[in-house]
């Protein structure tokens, strides 16, 4: 295990191997042991071979449910016809590395343009 200090950056991958049934992660997590803002960067093999497709698929929509909880939390004011009986498509759910750039202009994008007027930052 590698200590990540404030403000380092951590390494993150996830490398699937289909036919050997395991995916290998490189992630961080914090830790109670651990200073304020730092972190354990550690690397983990997951092995599904003793698994069915049935078993995989149960946990994958556990992890599913609770990233679609984030966006009914985030509801104003849900409504029984959006969210009850729903069908969710998991791709839009699948977490993908953006580079900091395009992940400013998706924050950006949520300005107003008085907001990034207020920034020095204007729509071009």
């Amino acid at each position: 295990m590698l200590i990540i200090k404030k403000g380092e950056t951590a390494n993150k991958s996830t490398n699937v191997n289909v036919a050997g049934n395991f995916v290998d992660c490189v992630h961080s997590t914090v830790h109670k042991s651990l200073n304020d803002g730092e972190r354990f960067q550690m690397e983990w093999s997951l092995n599904f071979d003793e698994m069915t497709q049935e078993q995989i698929m149960e946990a994958a929509a556990e992890h599913f449910i609770i990233k679609i909880r984030r966006d009914f939390a985030k509801s104003e004011k849900p409504q029984d016809v959006d969210w009850n009986n729903a069908t969710f498509q998991v791709v839009e759910y699948i977490s993908r590395r953006i580079s900091k750039i395009d992940k400013m202009a998706k924050t950006l994008a949520d300005f107003s343009d008085e907001q990034l007027a207020a920034l020095g930052l204007s729509r071009t």
